[in-house]
């Protein structure tokens, strides 16, 4: 299949991304479909965060356009490939064509299709380290430990939040309880 892109791409451009708001200013366009600067913005602003590129710098406003540009190119081989006329694909497009067809076409197609065997599972467990360390916090209620769970998750360190909130024996330790081996639980 003959496809045609062209991105129309260049520094000044992106760079008028994060400045300029021209919605209707072309920055890419895939067979006739063209991706404008207000395309841009919209998918930056509705897509999910997990599937935004991490940085919002030059780099990370090039992943979001190639991730709408490959959007663009399998949505167009699909037709070509004549799944326009089977009536699952055509249901299942209709209801993924949006910022998340990438993402929803990864999931169905590959990680929905993954089967793992015994043995796999196995050699993975081998390669992993046999011994693990094991610290706690230990709060009164709920509430303060998803509180304290979501600053550690922000980048907060353990250690320190154990020693400044458990209540627990092994605050003064970093909440450090001791090492083991995987399939044992500490004493």
């Amino acid at each position: 299949m003959k496809r045609l892109i062209l991105c129309l791409i260049s520094g000044s451009l992106l760079l008028s991304l994060g400045c300029a708001k021209k919605e209707s200013l072309v920055i890419a366009q895939v067979g006739d479909r063209k991706i404008t600067v207000g395309d841009f913005e919209k998918a930056s602003e509705t897509m999910d965060a997990k599937y935004l590129p991490k940085t919002n710098d030059l780099a990370g406003k090039k992943e979001l356009l190639d991730v709408m540009i490959n959007k663009d190119v399998m949505a167009i081989k699909a037709l070509a490939a004549g799944y326009g006329k089977d009536q699952w694909f055509v249901k299942f497009y209709t209801r993924y064509k949006g910022q998340y067809l990438v993402a929803a076409m990864q999931s169905e197609y590959v990680i929905k299709k993954a089967v793992e065997t015994d043995e796999e599972v196995n050699n993975y467990w081998k390669l992993m380290h046999s011994e693990f360390n094991l610290s706690e916090i230990v709060v009164p209620d709920e509430g303060q430990a998803a509180s304290l769970r979501e600053q550690i998750l922000a980048g907060a360190d353990f250690s320190e939040m154990a020693k400044r909130y458990s209540q627990g024996p092994e605050a003064r330790d970093g909440g450090y309880l001791g090492e083991g081996k995987i399939g044992t639980m500490l004493e």
